[in-house]
């Protein structure tokens, strides 16, 4: 796992949490979801239609969550992402997906 400045602009996960079963917010898909940890929208990933990617560019939000295995990718670092910032998001994605 690389090393992240991008991390820094994680938010704090919301109230509500991170819903892993949530479809894209663009398209209503819901094979192959991200979720923003900037913002937490909840858009559709590279082998659907590419909604976080776009996301990432317009918005200039780097690191997102994955739903289908909780891994932490950054747009910026063209990398997979693991570090105390992002640790919160995983935990309750983690919740959300299986209860616990």
């Amino acid at each position: 796992m690389a090393k992240c400045d991008h991390s820094e602009a994680v938010q704090p996960v919301p109230e509500s949490g991170v819903n892993v079963s949530a479809s894209c917010e663009d398209c209503g898909n819901m094979d192959e979801n991200w979720v923003c940890l900037h913002c937490y929208k909840t858009l559709c990933g590279r082998f659907a239609k590419e909604h976080m990617l776009q996301h990432s560019s317009a918005a200039g939000h780097q690191v997102v969550l994955s739903a289908a295995d909780l891994s932490t990718w950054c747009y910026g670092c063209d990398s997979y992402v693991d570090n105390d910032k992002t640790q919160a998001a995983k935990d309750s994605a983690h919740a959300s997906k299986f209860g616990n």
